[in-house]
């Protein structure tokens, strides 16, 4: 069995990274977060971009960032029905 340690290694790397997954899946909105969702922004082209806006609910500038994905505004995660 010198085939034995790579394949142990392999799965224990593969079990050590499993429960590192994301936590906040399936959590509550944090407090003292704004939310929009579905807000239309119209291009220069004539195009409309939908977008879920996240801001902080208070006064003040905050810092931005922006991200846009060619999938749906849920990061192509939200299941969907099969499609064939």
């Amino acid at each position: 069995m010198k085939n034995a340690a790579p394949f142990t290694l392999a799965v224990a790397l593969a079990l050590a990274v499993w429960p590192s997954r994301d936590p906040a899946w399936g959590q509550a909105d944090p407090e003292g977060l704004k939310i929009e969702s579905g807000v239309k922004m119209k291009t220069r082209d004539g195009v409309t971009l939908v977008a879920d806006i996240y801001r902080p609910d208070a006064d003040g500038r905050f810092p931005t960032v922006l991200q846009r994905t060619p999938y749906d505004r849920r990061g192509g995660l939200a299941p969907r029905p099969a499609t064939w």
